[in-house]
């Protein structure tokens, strides 16, 4: 059995307040029951109890590979496991010990303090730092209470009725030189004492609600504050240079006098101004106002980039920015703005059909009743009929929108609504085409094959391209049409045949086609060596006769209008 023959103590602390560890130093001799001293190199296990047996555990550490010479051996407790400062709050605190993981040596050895730890119990200064304490006692007298309150007794010269005071919101302790009470501040003082000194346009006194003056007779001419005042903050009365007396909100003045001077920045009035002659070096802006009646008659008004004036009882336009004219201003198609203006010339006008994307358009206000809407121009074979402009969510040279013929495709083609097509050709033809129901041409083209009903113009896609017009197969217009062989397909235009029968099978819809085609979007890998003018828009033959009427193979530019 081992015992232990001897335990030294020692605390060793830092000697300045950082954050420096705690350690504890711990020294002692270990012998066996038959008096003899251990020695070599051991494990020991340390723990800290409140009490010399059972209790509380409140610290262990282990120390592995221990000197002993002897049976002396040293530790340093808190380098291997952090002592926590708080295990010494001036309790009772006893040290056990374990060799090699076997059992508690006893008894437990009680830690005493050395001399200058027991004056440490008791702070003496406190200098440059935090005092952390519940309360604060002076000679035995609370000074400072565990809320953090100063009892009121211990204000020097100060009454002792005012511990007795009970204020209600809005209310404050008032001293009338002999005894307090509660009360409300005095917001109508008369200010007729205010002769002298600086009055600052802070400490205007003003009345009980927000830009009222306050009651009472105390004119004073601005003449007397020394400085600027804006008037913004400065209520005036009716008089020049004098503050209104009686409580009289700004809103309610008739009007904002001026006597010569400048006023620098804005001016905002709220109610009427008056003047025989407004100057302005900058520009006069208004307001959006919106009751007219006969007492704001010659009131002015603007939104909407609309200008207007009340008269008779009603706004009147003084200014309207076109529709179309700008981005704001944008209209819902062609056919809009021309409905809303009969003049409007054909140009460029700016269109917003879906109500979250402006864009440019070129507008045709004369042709067959005019509001056309240019959505398409093929003059190439990227426009051929498996091109993906036909049929999927882009646009094409789309920048600056105009009647050339060059290819292009507008964000109109992807969502402006038509129920009507205006086909145009290079050559000067045209024709006026109608759609079963109404929807942009990008779903018109994602779909079957559409009749169209001729309305005017040119009969058949044939005479659109070149003037001619041979003998017809089935419908003259189609849109999406092919034949069953899908030899000869076409996205909008038609078949014709010269000499030849209409035997060439039937198109989607059934009806007999020709061995030719004309008009938008034509197939551009059939025939190869009878076409040699492969575009986006034209007529192709099966076969080159010079002679024919329908002239052979043709190529020319083309316009696709909706409204």
């Amino acid at each position: 059995m081992r015992s232990l023959f001897a335990l030294a103590l020692a605390l060793t602390l830092p000697l300045t307040a950082s954050a420096v560890p705690l350690e504890l130093t711990h020294q002692g001799r270990l012998l066996d029951s038959a008096g003899t001293a251990l020695s070599g190199s051991h494990d020991v296990d340390v723990t800290l109890y409140d009490a010399p047996s059972g209790g509380n555990v409140l610290w262990s550490g282990t120390h592995t590979g221990v000197l002993f010479e002897d049976g002396f051996y040293s530790l340093v407790l808190g380098t291997t496991d952090a002592l926590d400062a708080s295990t010494f709050d001036g309790d009772a605190v006893y040290l056990a010990i374990a060799i090699d993981n076997g059992s508690e040596l006893s008894p437990r050895q009680g830690i005493t303090s050395v001399p200058y730890a027991i004056h440490a119990s008791t702070a003496r200064d406190v200098v440059g730092g935090i005092a952390d304490v519940s309360e604060v006692r002076v000679g035995g007298g609370t000074v400072i209470d565990s809320d953090g309150n100063i009892p009121y007794s211990h204000l020097t010269g100060a009454p002792t009725t005012l511990s007795d005071l009970s204020c209600s919101d809005g209310e404050l302790a008032q001293y009338t030189g002999s005894s307090w009470s509660c009360g409300t501040p005095a917001a109508n003082d008369d200010a007729s004492a205010l002769t002298t000194g600086v009055l600052s346009p802070d400490v205007i006194p003003i009345g009980n609600t927000a830009d009222q003056v306050a009651a009472g007779n105390h004119r004073h001419d601005i003449g007397d504050v020394d400085g600027t005042v804006p008037y913004s903050q400065l209520p005036v009365g009716q008089e020049s240079g004098k503050v209104m007396p009686g409580d009289v909100t700004i809103s309610d003045l008739g009007g904002l006098p001026l006597s010569g001077g400048t006023i620098t920045g804005d001016l905002a009035v709220d109610g009427a101004f008056s003047a025989a002659t407004l100057d302005l070096s900058g520009g006069l802006r208004v307001g959006d106002a919106t009751t007219c009646n006969t007492n704001t008659a010659g009131t002015l008004r603007f939104g909407d980039n609309v200008l207007q004036v009340c008269a008779d009882g009603d706004w009147q336009d003084l200014y309207r920015e076109a529709v179309g004219s700008s981005e704001q201003s944008a209209g819902a198609s062609c056919k809009s703005i021309l409905d809303g203006n009969q003049g409007a010339p054909s140009g460029v006008y700016w269109l917003n059909p879906s109500g979250s994307k402006a864009y440019e358009a070129y507008c045709d206000m004369t042709s067959n009743g005019g509001g056309w809407t240019l959505v398409l121009k093929a003059n190439g074979p990227e426009y051929e009929y498996h091109a993906s402009i036909w049929d999927e969510d882009n646009v094409d040279n789309e920048s600056s929108p105009d009647t050339s013929w060059s290819n292009a495709k507008y964000q109109a083609f992807n969502d402006l609504d038509a129920t009507e097509l205006l086909l145009k050709s290079e050559g000067g033809n045209s024709t006026q085409l109608e759609l079963p129901d109404t929807k942009p041409m990008l779903a018109w083209f994602q779909g079957p094959t559409v009749r169209l009903t001729h309305v005017a113009g040119s009969p058949n896609a044939n005479h659109l391209v070149n003037g001619r017009s041979p003998t017809i197969c089935g419908a003259p217009f189609r849109l999406n049409t092919g034949r069953a062989s899908d030899d000869f397909p076409v996205r909008i235009g038609g078949y014709w045949v010269y000499e030849w029968s209409c035997g060439y099978g039937a198109d989607d819809l059934g009806e007999p086609t020709g061995a030719e085609s004309a008009g938008f979007g034509l197939r551009d890998d059939v025939w190869t060596p009878h076409v040699y003018n492969k575009r986006g828009f034209g007529l192709r033959q099966a076969h080159d006769y010079n002679n024919a009427p329908g002239g052979g193979q043709v190529s020319v530019g083309g316009a696709i209008y909706v409204r």
